[in-house]
């Protein structure tokens, strides 16, 4: 049924291509090589600008949060590490998106805040809820 929806979806395929070879990358064994982080953030991201039909700066900001929440997300601590470096040697610039990705500057907004803060992206306290009504409100 799924697919049979997608049928008709209006989006480019390969964005969906992508995902599912990163998400692939994901399945190796650990500790699974930065290279397999890289991926799938950057169709992560690839997706984000494929749905608003938007680059550059949604493609960013998407890789940016897909990396965050990668580390995040990693129980091996090297491939943990692996992930956060790479999360933090990215441009964490929030930029002002089409309104319809007001939802990605929020999840960017709050990756960048757990980067910064060397938290996990998971961890939601009561600053972090302000900060995504703030972005929420004016896209940074």
């Amino acid at each position: 049924p799924l697919l049979a929806l997608l049928e008709h979806w209006p989006v480019p395929r390969e964005a969906l291509t992508g995902l599912v070879a990163g998400w692939e990358g994901m399945t190796g064994t650990a500790p699974l090589p930065p290279g397999a982080f890289l991926e799938l953030a950057e169709a992560r991201g690839a997706g984000f600008a494929a749905l608003a039909e938007a680059g550059g700066a949604a493609l960013r900001m998407g890789r940016n949060w897909a990396l965050a929440d990668i580390a995040a997300h990693l129980s091996h601590p090297a491939e943990h590490k692996a992930a956060l470096d790479l999360a933090r040697a990215q441009d964490w610039r929030g930029e002002a998106l089409p309104r319809a990705l007001r939802p990605l500057a929020v999840l960017h907004g709050l990756a960048a805040r757990a980067i910064s803060r060397d938290v996990r992206s998971t961890a939601i306290t009561p600053f972090a809820v302000l900060a995504a009504m703030r972005i929420g409100l004016i896209g940074r």
